[in-house]
């Protein structure tokens, strides 16, 4: 399992983060072949979701210097490094390895994480649906 609560608790280096921020990282992310960003800013979405085809293989936090990554495309991870994000990779966006304490979910993306019923094992994609 892999504890969110530690990623989310340590200190980045990024000084500012803002959702400029997390799409300039968005950007330099795509530039690795094939990778498309989907992202309504106008709805103000909490993830920047890096695709390819419909897949979603990368989504960036808006709110935090944080990203989740597939391992099939580990080599997105490098330029979202240099932009100063922390990085969990997954083997998968379904697979439910995530764990995090409940209290520091809600405290970073706010009262929708409290969706995710099972703080002890959950998926991406539970994380970008409770937390979009």
């Amino acid at each position: 399992m892999i504890d969110l609560t530690d990623v989310l608790t340590q200190r980045s280096n990024v000084v500012v983060w803002s959702p400029e921020s997390a799409y300039a990282a968005a950007v330099a992310g795509a530039e690795t072949a094939g990778i498309q960003i989907d992202w309504d800013r106008d709805d103000q979405e909490e993830w920047i979701s890096l695709l390819v085809d419909t897949h979603r293989v990368g989504m960036i936090s808006a709110q935090e210097p944080f990203a989740i990554v597939s391992d099939a495309k580990a080599g997105l991870a490098e330029p979202l490094i240099q932009k100063g994000l922390k990085i969990i990779l997954v083997e998968s966006f379904d697979d439910t390895v995530l764990v995090c304490n409940a209290e520091k979910l809600v405290e970073v993306f706010g009262s929708g994480a409290r969706t995710l019923i099972r703080y002890s094992a959950f998926s991406a994609n539970d994380l970008w649906f409770a937390t979009i």
